[in-house]
């Protein structure tokens, strides 16, 4: 009976990833269709008229193919661990040590965008959680927030308890 359950829940999985395969391939081809605006950009460049100026084109442009493949990898690796086991590693951790890493991890893309990332969490605070899907989840909203944030923003993370529940809140402007 429990391997028939673990079949199910497999192929659950699988239906459910059919099912959106279509979200998945339009955010991959959006990206995709990046890379190739950016590479005609950079191979029909007139390096002639002003070489230095050329130069620095091709290297906003090449950072620009770099942001959309980092894209293409985030939808890979979301749907990858999506298709994976379903079941719950819980164990205990202190949230803010885990929004620490979440805020620790998104970091280099908050500096590239010049958003300001602000982490607010009582260090005593203890809950029991799977860290890797939390992470994740958090990861995802974090990175969202950043993206849709002008340069100059601020984009808070606060953790805390509200009746008795762990509660993580991403503000953005």
């Amino acid at each position: 009976l429990e391997a028939l359950n673990r079949e199910l829940e497999h192929r659950e999985r699988l239906s459910a990833i059919g099912k959106m395969s279509s979200v998945v391939s339009h955010q991959m081809l959006q990206q995709l269709g990046v890379i190739g605006i950016y590479a005609d950009l950079i191979r029909h460049a007139d390096s002639e008229a002003n070489p230095v100026a050329a130069v620095g084109q091709a290297k906003m442009n090449a950072a620009a193919i770099e942001d959309a493949l980092a894209g293409v990898n985030r939808v890979l690796t979301d749907l990858l661990v999506f298709s994976r086991d379903l079941r719950l590693n819980l164990y205990e951790h202190r949230l803010a040590d885990v929004l620490a890493e979440c805020a620790l991890e998104c970091r280099p893309a908050a500096a590239d965008r010049g958003v300001t990332l602000r982490l607010t969490a009582p260090a005593e605070i203890t809950v029991t959680l799977d860290k890797l899907k939390v992470k994740q989840a958090a990861i995802n909203v974090l990175r969202n927030a950043i993206e849709a944030s002008p340069p100059g923003a601020c984009v808070s993370i606060e953790g805390g308890v509200r009746n008795g529940w762990a509660e993580i809140r991403i503000h953005d402007s």
